[in-house]
């Protein structure tokens, strides 16, 4: 049986496809950070050099600087779209650290809204980047959420929700306030992503998620369901 198993795995030769790592012929776009340069410009010659050896001639290699990791997405996004290079290589570097660039770049509503472009273009036929987003983040953390309704609602714990779309309504509870909050703060003159704010949005999403899910909850007298 051991003889006829090693016969089989010897002869058993599936085609491998690899990439040759020949970039002859390719056009690259590098945006590099210009903030905590002295990393971002190790960053920078390193990729220079990894170019250089799989053989892209200097003349199909443009390097375009910006201020800082805030501008990198745009930069990016533009070169991408502009048909001018076949490979954009982002480089930028967030430190966390006494300032609060990390909060303002994490938090910044217009990243949602690149992502929200992304969901757009696939209407157009042309989501450049959506398949990769949604297998690589948004699939396995659907269904890891459909499973513990799942669980909740065998238990007799959870209303006999649908995931399919309780699942978006719940997600969308969450994202359009931060989508909405440069509006919401020219409304209230408060700032909607200051720590109180946000711990007051978090109390109010969970009581109202609770609301919409559990079949019997109890509230003690602050209201807070459990």
């Amino acid at each position: 049986m051991a003889a006829k198993f090693t016969a089989m795995n010897e002869s058993f030769t599936p085609k491998q496809i690899r990439p040759n790592g020949n970039a002859a012929g390719l056009r690259f776009a590098l945006v590099v950070s210009r903030f905590n340069s002295f990393i971002t410009e190790r960053l920078l010659s390193g990729a220079l050099g990894a170019l250089e050896a799989s053989g892209a001639p200097e003349e199909s290699i443009a390097v375009v600087r910006v201020p800082g990791s805030f501008e990198i997405p745009l930069a990016a996004k533009k070169l991408a779209e502009g048909g001018q290079a076949d490979a954009v290589i982002a480089i930028g570097c967030i430190l966390r650290g006494e300032t609060a660039h990390f909060d303002y770049i994490a938090r910044h509503p217009l990243y949602p809204r690149i992502a929200q472009s992304e969901m757009m273009s696939a209407s157009k036929g042309k989501p450049i980047h959506l398949e990769r987003i949604v297998t690589k983040y948004f699939r396995p953390l659907f269904m890891s959420i459909a499973e513990v309704l799942k669980e909740g609602i065998a238990s007799g714990d959870f209303r006999p929700v649908d995931p399919w779309h309780f699942i978006p309504s719940m997600i969308s509870v969450i994202v359009f306030y931060f989508t909405s909050a440069p509006a919401m703060r020219m409304m209230s003159g408060i700032d909607p992503f200051s720590p109180e704010r946000i711990a007051q949005r978090r109390a109010a999403v969970l009581e109202f998620i609770s609301a919409a899910l559990f079949l019997c909850s109890t509230s003690d007298s602050t209201g807070a369901r459990s």
